[in-house]
């Protein structure tokens, strides 16, 4: 085998022909190398952008540096890609090697000089941006773009950000309301007046029962403003993103809850069914993305937003249950009707500023 055939990878037992290679073994390694050579040559790849059948990166097509002055002079190419066989003798690999790229830069001390003058200018026209910011002692600046594209300061300060405010309702619009009577039959409604031996020492008066007869027939608990609480991730400054829970709590009963142990059919209407509502309406706010729960033995659930009924009846008959119902963005006005046997609904409700 020759000298060259076996610089190429090429290994095996000798034979008397020329060069001691047999005239198929010269074939082959001919095809071989010619192959390969036009493999290296046809595919030599380099990084950037395409010109002249090559792609170059340079000052204005790299990622590396943002400006043509931050290339040194004489470094009109910039950073190029190119196969490792390219430098390679080639008596120092195969036809079968694997392809493998080669970085190769012009004066890549002086590149790299310019990289750091340009983060120092960089950090120090930051730094003077931050230096001008007027925030309290107990703030932190930090860097936003304005509408133009200019960073600007800002200030951040973990108290205020989770400052809670509070919104004003109109009065009388926002209430919960807990179901204090009982009807005589679990399946019946307390209004519809059916009369059934209740048994246990009670007995049935008018449709209800009579060992759930104390007190007033229902709780209502009016709201005049509720608490908003930033959510965490969220910048209360920001009115396009702001995102608040809402919140409040009366005597008994809180913002957006309500319940009964009335009876175990849906019987929305019925006056002594328990629910809630709750309207946002005029308060420079609406509801974001929230959620209305419904749980209990036979719990039934009712849900409008904006006065249009989105669920017509949430629920488990004779058995205990619970339910998340979604509720989307963009409305003022909430209410629920809600109970069972004794069932409740409560919600998660969330608010951010009206369009």
């Amino acid at each position: 085998m020759s000298g060259e055939a076996s610089g190429f990878g090429f290994s095996g037992k000798a034979s008397a022909e020329v060069s001691g290679c047999s005239a198929e073994a010269i074939s082959n390694f001919d095809q071989s190398r010619n192959r390969f050579g036009r493999e290296v040559s046809e595919e030599t790849v380099v990084g950037g952008r395409k010109e002249g059948g090559e792609f170059i990166v340079d000052a204005q097509s790299s990622t590396l540096l943002t400006t043509i002055d931050k290339y040194p002079a004489g470094d009109k190419v910039g950073v190029q890609f190119r196969l490792l066989s390219d430098f390679l003798r080639p008596d120092k690999i195969s036809p079968l090697e694997v392809k493998r790229l080669q970085l190769t830069e012009s004066d890549f001390g002086a590149i790299q000089s310019k990289m750091q003058e340009h983060i120092l200018e960089y950090l120090h026209d930051v730094g003077g941006i931050i230096g001008g910011c007027d925030c309290t002692e107990k703030a932190l600046p930090y860097l936003v773009e304005n509408d133009h594209g200019k960073q600007v300061c800002s200030c951040y300060d973990p108290n205020e950000m989770f400052t809670e405010v509070s919104t004003a309702f109109n009065a009388g619009s926002t209430w919960s309301k807990q179901g204090n009577r009982r009807t005589c039959a679990w399946d019946r409604c307390p209004s519809a007046g059916f009369s059934w031996d209740v048994g246990a020492g009670c007995t049935c008066q008018g449709g209800l029962n009579s060992c759930y007869m104390e007190g007033e027939p229902t709780t209502v608990e009016s709201f005049i403003e509720a608490t908003l609480t930033p959510i965490p991730g969220f910048d209360p400054s920001n009115s396009e993103t702001a995102i608040w829970m809402l919140g409040g709590t009366g005597e008994q009963l809180a913002v957006g809850s309500g319940g009964d142990c009335g009876t175990g059919n849906q019987c929305f209407d019925d006056q002594l069914r328990g629910g809630f509502r709750v309207d946002l309406s005029g308060s420079g706010y609406e509801f974001a993305d929230s959620t209305v729960i419904v749980l209990g033995w036979s719990p039934w659930m009712r849900i409008k937003v904006d006065g249009v009924t989105i669920e017509g009846a949430v629920g488990r008959n004779a058995e205990g249950a619970e339910a998340e119902v979604p509720i989307g963005a963009g409305a003022d006005l909430l209410e629920v009707s809600c109970g069972g046997w004794c069932g409740s609904c409560s919600s998660k409700p969330f608010a951010m500023r009206s369009a």
